[in-house]
């Protein structure tokens, strides 16, 4: 499992960075062209919109893995330290569970719109809407690694102490 969370935070990290240079191409040739040449690309706005919507969802994967989301640990904080490790276990399961939620609804989504086509690109809103069940499955992919490290080290610790 420690593999396939490495490999494919690796990727997801590699493509969400391809795809922030994407987008700083594309908005300093439209800032250049709209200012200097005085006509924009037309397709500029509506792809960097799609790609950061992509940027978004690979980036919530990675912060999983990191456990790096924002976080408001005021309640956590002052649960007694024996009850701590069920609280971080229902944590990671409602995470599991936001997961599936989005796998279901991004697969709906693009069964929607499908037939449905971008206005400037023409491309299907499937490509853009298919971040959300990708994001969803990369997130429990994530999830399940980091859950299942807590509880190995969590095991290992009320064992040896």
């Amino acid at each position: 499992m420690k593999k396939i969370c490495s490999f494919l935070y690796r990727a997801a990290g590699y493509i969400a960075g391809v795809l922030l240079g994407i987008m700083m191409i594309v908005l300093v040739v439209q800032v250049f062209r709209r200012r200097v040449l005085g006509n924009s690309l037309t397709y500029a706005e509506e792809l960097i919109r799609f790609l950061e919507i992509w940027l978004v969802f690979l980036g919530a994967s990675l912060c999983v893995k990191d456990d790096t989301h924002p976080t408001v640990t005021i309640f956590f904080d002052h649960f007694p330290q024996k009850i701590r490790p069920a609280v971080k276990s229902l944590i990671y399961l409602l995470i599991l569970a936001v997961g599936i939620v989005m796998m279901i609804s991004g697969v709906l989504l693009c069964m929607k719109y499908y037939r449905q086509m971008t206005p400037t690109l023409r491309i299907s809103y499937a490509y853009v809407y298919a971040a959300i069940p990708l994001s969803g499955l990369l997130i429990d992919i994530q999830a399940l690694g980091v859950f299942s490290e807590f509880l190995r080290r969590n095991k290992e610790g009320r064992t040896q102490g």
